[in-house]
């Protein structure tokens, strides 16, 4: 999600009027962080639409100078903790745009890289994770690269602090879409090192994108577990058995963190004890990672369903049914015009924009190329999709939903950004995209 940083300066001279004024706006926050907390709940009266509008403010894109970019940190899959998939970049990083680079080989990418500085780092279907600097004029290197595996389908979570890299392997033994013996495994960020494993047990493997928080790190796994492991050592912190595979990769906020099963169960889990909070059961399959913003969590169902819980008690906000498969990962934004929005795709070809408070459609729009397996990613007042039956990848007005970019690759998850660049996701290849010269 979007806000902004407030610095606010207290002269000395107007020190009583500045005091008043600050017990003043703690009030409002209070007033309006109650009044997200009330959404869903029978009976109330509260204005949740202004509410809502009032708790995830409006951001302006800036222009980005060279020392944001080597700053700037895409950690997670869905970009930041809470899987929000929100990103606002430099003024003119909006279609048009033109391809500068690229680079790829014949291994599947189907989850997207996470940006640290001018590096991307990714795990290909081959559960080979790589280090490359795309930031070359017209050219990219490959820094590094460890085999870990033979099968993979993740993106790895980033520690910049401490400079690891986690990442989830599904088989070690063998590339059979039926093999699962995975593990977790920590690495250098700067050399590709292996610096510890967490091995799984036999016939379990991971397609859970890690999380880091603190000094944690979070996964799921095929046999139902959700893990916290110390990101120093490996060791298990503590572990949960849930009612099934956990495929997505947990949300965090607040403390606590958020999944749901192939068992058809969603779940709010502490973080620091591994207890269930609360749980959810409207039965189908969750795959889609969850996506968190303005006090509530979303997610998408295979039973064809979007659903909004609050966060606080999981009570079902509303549900809208896709009409087909919702693998999507949701992405959450407050797009002006439009306000707060989830943006999801179904299996039917069409993204949706849902309002966040109500569920309502906004707007739907097809693409081309048919099913829409991966996440939804909004990068300005831009949303993108691809299609995972025939290779496209799709840029949507946030506001309007009218088709306003195109590209001959893609399959699963579309785009990740940084300032000044878009990396599009193709089937085997990554590639970047700057704004077009006017």
């Amino acid at each position: 999600m979007r806000f902004p940083r407030l610095n606010l300066h207290l002269p000395n001279s107007n020190r009583g009027m500045w005091i008043l004024a600050g017990v003043l706006v703690v009030v409002a926050i209070g007033v309006a962080g109650y009044a997200v907390h009330q959404l869903g709940k029978p009976g109330n009266s509260v204005n949740t639409k202004a509410a809502f509008q009032a708790s995830t403010p409006t951001n302006t894109p800036t222009t980005a100078s060279p020392k944001a970019i080597s700053r700037f940190s895409w950690p997670f899959y869905g970009g930041q903790r809470s899987r929000s998939r929100d990103f606002v970049g430099n003024a003119n990083l909006n279609p048009p745009l033109r391809e500068t680079t690229s680079f790829g080989g014949n291994a599947l990418l189907e989850f997207p890289p996470a940006i640290y500085g001018r590096d991307l780092y990714f795990l290909d279907g081959g559960a080979t994770a790589k280090k490359v600097n795309m930031s070359l004029k017209g050219a990219h290197k490959l820094i590094w690269m460890t085999h870990l595996g033979l099968r993979s389908a993740s993106s790895p979570a980033l520690d910049p602090a401490r400079q690891e890299l986690f990442v989830t392997v599904l088989s070690t033994v063998s590339s059979a879409r039926t093999s699962l013996d995975g593990d977790l495994v920590a690495l250098s960020m700067k050399t590709g090192k292996v610096l510890w494993k967490y091995v799984l047990p036999s016939g379990v493997g991971s397609e859970s994108s890690p999380i880091v928080v603190g000094n944690s790190v979070y996964f799921g796994d095929s046999a139902g577990t959700l893990r916290s492991l110390d990101v120093r050592t490996g060791h298990l912190n503590w572990s949960l058995s849930t009612n099934g595979p956990i495929k997505a990769g947990p949300a965090y906020a607040g403390g606590e963190l958020f999944f749901g099963t192939y068992g058809g169960t969603f779940y709010a889990v502490s973080a620091r004890s591994g207890k269930t909070v609360w749980s959810q059961s409207p039965g189908g399959q969750f795959y889609s990672t969850p996506a968190i913003g303005f006090g509530r969590v979303y997610v998408g169902n295979n039973n064809g369903d979007a659903y909004s819980f609050v966060l606080k008690d999981g009570t079902e906000a509303w549900s809208h049914y896709t009409g087909g498969y919702a693998y999507s990962g949701p992405a959450v934004a407050n797009v002006k015009g439009l306000g707060p929005t989830v943006y999801i795709g179904s299996y039917t070809g069409d993204l949706n924009a849902l309002n966040a408070q109500t569920g309502a459609v906004e707007w739907q729009s097809p693409v081309s190329g048919g099913a829409i397996s991966g996440s939804a990613t909004v990068i300005n007042n831009t949303v993108y999709v691809s299609s995972v039956y025939h290779p496209g990848s799709y840029g949507f007005n946030a506001v309007t939903g009218k088709q306003v970019w195109s590209f001959r690759d893609g399959s699963y998850t579309t785009v990740v950004a940084q300032p000044g660049a878009i990396y599009v996701m193709g089937l085997y290849v990554i590639y970047k995209f700057v704004p077009a010269k006017k």
